[in-house]
């Protein structure tokens, strides 16, 4: 896991547009997605980000691209440009302000919880009173993460460790040139970048989508929920794209399996593993190598892995689905052997197994909600965050 996040939010003039998706809880907590403005989709998706969070005391730094305070003199003085959860600002001897990160200590060290609900609330009423106003100086405020990030360069480097960058925009950079140099810059040091695309327009789209073929190093850009879902549906329609994946990948998950999701179908072999993944489940039990009967296997372990699932919400459908539609899963992939099945009727193993593959892990209580983020891949190695949060960290 990484040991920081660090989130830029563009709170520019732009994202005052109205072609934005939030949930909407209506009666029986059914979800749907209504439109609204581009800033209400982002402010919601902080607002999640910052709750997991502090939940999992997990220090993520959330910049804004200009001061809040600039636009709304209502916002208090003290709230600066940059909060963070499970990481403060404190002033040092010498008048200089540095950021440090706690988050999980020992296991009988619970004063964290207090700390981190406190940045919560301190963010939640910054992000209610923000107005977006002004540009999208993207290139400036690349620079100063880095400079952060380098105060941290020789400890990520000792532990094998990167800082996941997050950088949630509906534009496109002011001086495309000084961005790209500021990008270039930026993975000079350890980091995963992830793109969060807060807008649906054609240009800005086409662009991202360029700029990440044009580097010569990995990131990830990611549309909104219902565009993914929708590039997902053209090259995998067997699968529902479903809102845990999406806030995974915001998270900064990185998994080539869900990066290919949206940019190619996938051949026997990556559904397998996409499988494999998403039920937390061995491929190689799935799919055993070199078993050419393999088909009627793995149809009927996919039908007792799913029976162990609730359903999810699709933003296409707007209604609940499973993860993995069989039928069209068959239809894709099952060939001769599935048609025979479907001949005959079969709709259970013959000598069906008990349990699936690999008992189902138990649903950690903070994903037991509507989001429905219980997937299997999605249970955090809390040893290993509480591990990389040990100590102090501190940035400049």
């Amino acid at each position: 896991d990484f040991p920081l996040r660090i989130w830029l939010v563009d709170n520019s003039d732009s994202m005052n547009t109205m072609d934005g998706l939030c949930f909407v809880h209506g009666k029986s907590r059914a979800k749907q997605m209504l439109s609204c403005s581009r800033w209400k989709e982002l402010k919601e998706t902080v607002r999640y980000h910052a709750e997991l969070a502090m939940d999992l005391g997990a220090p993520t730094l959330f910049r804004f691209i200009t001061d809040p305070a600039l636009a709304n003199p209502k916002i208090p003085k003290d709230k600066k440009q940059m909060m963070g959860i499970c990481i403060s600002e404190v002033e040092k001897k010498n008048h200089e302000r540095e950021w440090v990160m706690t988050g999980l200590k020992e296991d009988d060290d619970f004063q964290w919880e207090d700390f981190a609900h406190s940045d919560f609330e301190a963010l939640t009423e910054v992000l209610d009173q923000v107005k977006p106003r002004y540009t999208t100086p993207l290139a400036e405020n690349v620079r100063i993460i880095k400079k952060q990030i380098e105060r941290l360069h020789l400890s990520l480097i000792d532990n094998r460790q990167r800082v996941c960058v997050i950088i949630a925009t509906d534009g496109i950079p002011e001086d495309i040139s000084d961005f790209q140099d500021a990008i270039i810059e930026l993975h000079e040091l350890p980091v995963w970048v992830v793109i969060r695309l807060c807008t649906s327009h054609d240009a800005v789209l086409h662009f991202w989508t360029s700029f990440d073929l044009d580097l010569e190093f990995d990131l990830d850009v990611i549309d909104d929920f219902k565009s993914e879902a929708e590039e997902v549906l053209s090259c995998n329609p067997w699968l529902t794209y479903v809102e845990p994946v999406h806030r995974a990948r915001e998270w900064g998950y990185s998994h080539r399996i869900f990066d290919l999701l949206d940019e190619l179908s996938f051949e026997e072999d990556l559904m397998a593993e996409y499988c494999s993944t998403i039920f937390g489940v061995s491929v190689h039990d799935l799919k055993p190598e070199g078993d050419e009967s393999w088909w009627l296997n793995f149809y009927y372990d996919i039908v007792s892995l799913l029976e162990r699932e609730k359903k999810y919400y699709d933003p296409l459908s707007s209604s609940y689905k499973k993860l993995i539609n069989t039928h069209t899963l068959g239809d894709v992939y099952g060939g001769k052997l599935e048609r025979r099945r479907r001949r005959r009727k079969v709709t259970a193993k013959p000598e069906a197994k008990t349990e699936p593959l690999s008992a189902l892990q138990e649903e950690d209580e903070r994903f037991a909600d509507d989001s429905g983020a219980d997937l299997k891949f999605l249970d955090m190695n809390a040893s290993a965050l509480s591990a990389s949060n040990k100590g102090c960290c501190v940035l400049s």
